[in-house]
């Protein structure tokens, strides 16, 4: 029997801090505003993600509130926010629960003309964080997982390491008096060029990035036998979700799948594709890009992954 999917669920949150940094404004609006939504997530990038959220029923008061426009030159001290989190009242379909779209800095905030008055936010990922510089530094020898522990703590974040629990090339390789530098960013970045290894490297290095409030750290090329994270990869099939066919690309060795709504999958998430019409598609897939398309009251409910076949 199909899995059921019931009705759309949405939740936006709207934030304003003062030159302090203290919450000023906060208000959680939810399923109660017609939202559209537009974002395109890509693995490595999460610090970088942009995308366009459009909120229609919000007060005239907070419309004036939010309206704004950022840019290098202009001022930055009061910072604004929108979170999208949306999904399925689910039944029996654990991967369509709620989860975050979209969430980061409101650069570009402009109402359309009455009757019906959107909101149309541009939104970026901490945008206001990469005119931001700082200096960190550890002392001593570390592995990977204290370096990544302690720069996820101190960046307020989750650390999450998908490598392969017996891999001991990055595992246990130590360094030594780590200092730093720069935004938090550069930072991230500076974590794949000390614990990658420079030759003879057949995982291809790791890729460290931040996605939902996470430090992830994995392998930046995958292959099937080297999968060896907890759990079991999310299956697509018609029964779970999967709208459509999925699309072949580079000769078969990538596929373009849709779904309906799915904040669950994640990018550098593996899934298990299985397709009735395309059997020749069937197998594992390392998520590259994931689009979400979306309107509440409207017809578009849509997530679409650019996936690679392992190896």
């Amino acid at each position: 029997m199909e899995e059921t999917l019931t009705k759309r669920k949405v939740s936006i949150t709207l934030e304003k801090r003062d030159t302090n940094n203290n919450i000023e404004y906060t208000a959680t609006y939810e399923n109660g505003l017609d939202v559209k939504f537009s974002y395109t997530r890509f693995l490595g990038n999460g610090m970088f993600g942009r995308g366009r959220v459009s909120i229609c029923g919000l007060s005239m008061d907070t419309i004036a509130m939010f309206t704004s426009f950022w840019s290098e030159d202009t001022e930055l001290a009061k910072k604004k926010t929108v979170k999208v989190s949306a999904g399925y009242e689910a039944n029996g379909y654990e991967e369509a629960k709620m989860g975050t779209i979209i969430e980061g800095s409101i650069v570009s905030a402009i109402p359309t003309m009455p009757p019906d008055i959107w909101l149309n936010c541009e939104v970026v990922n901490s945008y206001e964080t990469k005119f931001q510089t700082f200096s960190f530094s550890m002392k001593g020898k570390y592995t990977l997982e204290k370096t990544v522990e302690n720069i996820a703590q101190f960046l307020k974040l989750e650390p999450e390491i998908r490598l392969d629990k017996t891999d001991t090339n990055y595992r246990n390789r130590e360094l030594k008096n780590i200092s730093f530098i720069g935004d938090k960013f550069a930072l991230v970045n500076k974590i794949e060029e000390m614990f990658t290894i420079k030759k003879d490297d057949k995982n291809g290095g790791i890729i460290a990035y931040i996605e939902d409030n996470k430090l992830v750290i994995d392998y930046s090329n995958l292959e099937l036998n080297q999968y060896n994270r907890d759990g079991t990869p999310t299956l697509i099939d018609k029964a779970h979700g999967m709208v459509g066919v999925p699309e072949p690309m580079w000769a078969g060795q990538a596929v373009k799948i849709t779904t309906l709504l799915n904040p669950a999958i994640k990018t550098g998430d593996v899934i298990q594709l299985k397709s009735d019409l395309i059997p020749s598609l069937n197998g594992y897939y390392y998520v590259f890009t994931i689009s979400y398309e979306g309107q509440f009251r409207g017809t578009n409910w849509y997530s679409s992954f650019v996936c690679k076949r392992l190896r």
